[in-house]
């Protein structure tokens, strides 16, 4: 029997994303035209906290280019995807097509309250024929990503360990987040969401005790 599909696809709030962003321009927010479908991802567990790592698309270079400067620029492309700790998608069943990358090397923790997950079938369902086509290559990435779960979740353990293990002011990688100050980000608003959650119970409370004393 086959195991249930570990990742499904999420999006994360742009007010938590931001003030992050700020902090660390390697992390990955929507821009421009993108906010209208913001980015996607998927999330791990990893030493118990959840971490969001985003999708990309494949990168595409011009076919136009002189031999010489193709080689190059593909070079380049690979060195990033390298240093961004990027695990390519592809299709089995459309020979090898690289569907999309989920870049490890750019994922952040984020509280359970901040993420939510897409509906694939929903897209599918919609009347709107951008949203279907958008439901269906969503559905060919969420197959293919199931199938290397183990892979993605191996790149994430070994990126947090060693982002934990070595400091980063030693050990500046490009292409990366800053992994601990993400954590120390994500730790202070898990606090104060915590805080905001009793206060609210507390208040709840008195406002009960009280009109029962009427």
């Amino acid at each position: 029997m086959d195991k249930k599909p570990k990742f499904n696809f999420f999006t994360v709030n742009e007010e938590y994303m931001k003030p992050l962003q700020k902090m660390d321009s390697e992390v990955r927010t929507s821009t421009g035209d993108k906010n209208n479908r913001p980015f996607l991802g998927v999330v791990l567990n990893v030493e118990n906290r959840l971490f969001f790592a985003p999708l990309s698309s494949p990168k595409k270079l011009p076919t136009n280019l002189p031999p010489e400067l193709l080689k190059k620029k593909t070079k380049e492309a690979k060195r990033v995807e390298k240093n961004r700790l990027t695990v390519r998608i592809l299709s089995e069943t459309e020979n090898n097509r690289h569907l999309c990358n989920v870049i490890v090397g750019k994922m952040i923790p984020v509280p359970e309250s901040q993420i939510k997950k897409v509906s694939i079938e929903e897209l599918l369902a919609s009347s709107d024929p951008s949203e279907s086509k958008y439901g269906r290559l969503l559905n060919k990435e969420y197959l293919a990503i199931n199938k290397i779960e183990d892979k993605i979740e191996q790149t994430a353990q070994a990126f947090y360990e060693e982002s934990i293990n070595k400091p980063v002011k030693n050990k500046k990688i490009f292409y990366r987040v800053n992994l601990q100050q993400a954590i120390r980000y994500h730790d202070r608003w898990i606090e104060r969401e915590n805080i905001y959650i009793k206060e609210n119970l507390q208040g709840n409370k008195k406002d009960k005790s009280e009109s029962f004393s009427r």
